[in-house]
């Protein structure tokens, strides 16, 4: 809230067109580094997310938001 005591949201975004002709736009890039980081791997850790919330995503901030 800010000292008006109006609520702001924040939310997260990749920043990208989600096409898969944009070179720009890595989907899971942050899921990807953290699977690598903890040594996970990435496509079993996507596809846990996905059957969890019951939908596929095109891109991590669909679910980050």
């Amino acid at each position: 809230m800010d000292h008006n005591g109006n609520l702001h949201h924040s939310y997260y975004t990749c920043g990208q067109d989600h096409d898969k002709q944009n070179r720009e736009w890595k989907p899971f890039k942050l899921l990807e580094q953290n699977c690598e980081g903890f040594g996970y791997d990435f496509l079993e850790a996507r596809d846990m997310v996905q059957e969890r919330i019951g939908r596929r995503l095109r891109c991590e901030c669909e679910i980050l938001n």
